[in-house]
C-alpha cells in the first residue's frame, strides 16, 4: 500500500521493525524528503497496521504522489526485490544482524549505500552517588518496557561495587512487583512476546548460555 501512491524513481528505502516502528520510519523518512528524495518504508510483516494508518496520513497531509511510500511482504520476497532494484540508491534498516547479512549481499550488485541500525547489548552504569531508586526505575524502564523487545534495551547492568547490594535488592523489589497479563488489560506492565518466533528464539538463546 502507497502513502500516496506509487514512486517508480523513489531512490531511499527504509526497512523497520515491529517495534517502535512509527518513531523508527520518522526518522529515515525525515531526513529522506529533507534531502529532496522519496522514499519506500517497508512494515514489519509481524505488525504492519500502524505504517498502513501513517500512508492515510501522508495523503491527508497532501504529500505529492510517490514522495513517501508505505508497503508491506515478507522479507524474503519484498524485502530481497526492493534491496536489490537498481534504483534504490540507500537502504536505512533497523533490526538483527543476520537480516542485515542478507541487506548488504542484495545490495551489493547495485552498489547501493547502506545505514544499519542493529542494536546491542546497551549497557545501564550505577555509580556509588547515584540516586539508587532512580536508577533502578530506569533500569526497570531499560529492560522490560515493550516486554524487552528493543534494540535498545538496557540487557547490561554495571555497578560499582560498594552499591551494588544494595542496588540489587532496590532493583529486584520493583522487578518483583511488576504486573504481567494481557496487553489488553490497562494494569499489564509486561505482556508477552510479538510472535512465536519470537519466542523460540528467546528459549533457545537462554539454552545456549552456560
Amino acid at each position: 500500500m502507497s502513502g500516496s501512491g506509487a514512486s517508480r524513481s523513489a531512490s531511499l528505502q527504509a526497512i523497520v521493525p515491529w517495534n517502535s516502528q512509527l518513531f523508527l520510519a520518522a526518522v529515515k523518512i525525515g531526513p529522506a524528503l529533507a534531502a529532496g528524495c522519496t522514499i519506500v518504508v517497508k512494515a514489519s510483516e509481524d505488525g504492519p497496521a500502524p505504517l498502513l494508518e501513517f500512508a492515510r496520513l501522508v495523503d491527508e497531509a497532501g504529500f505529492p504522489p510517490g514522495v513517501v511510500n508505505i508497503i508491506t511482504g515478507f522479507g524474503a520476497t519484498c524485502g530481497a526485490a526492493l534491496t536489490a532494484h537498481p534504483k534504490v540508491a540507500h537502504i536505512a534498516f533497523t533490526g538483527g544482524a543476520e537480516t542485515a547479512r542478507h541487506i548488504v549481499r542484495s545490495s551489493a550488485e547495485n552498489l547501493a549505500s547502506t545505514s544499519l541500525e542493529l542494536g546491542g547489548k546497551s549497557p545501564l552504569l550505577v555509580f556509588a552517588d547515584a540516586d539508587l531508586e532512580s536508577a533502578a526505575n530506569a533500569q526497570v524502564a531499560g529492560i522490560f518496557a515493550a516486554t524487552g523487545q528493543s534494540c535498545v534495551a538496557a540487557s547490561r547492568l554495571i555497578i560499582e561495587r560498594s552499591v551494588k547490594d544494595r542496588f540489587l535488592e532496590i532493583l529486584s523489589a520493583k522487578a518483583e512487583a511488576i504486573r504481567i497479563g494481557s496487553p489488553l488489560s490497562m494494569e499489564t506492565e509486561v505482556g508477552p512476546l510479538a510472535t512465536e518466533r519470537q519466542r523460540r528464539h528467546i528459549g533457545n538463546a537462554g539454552r545456549r548460555v552456560p
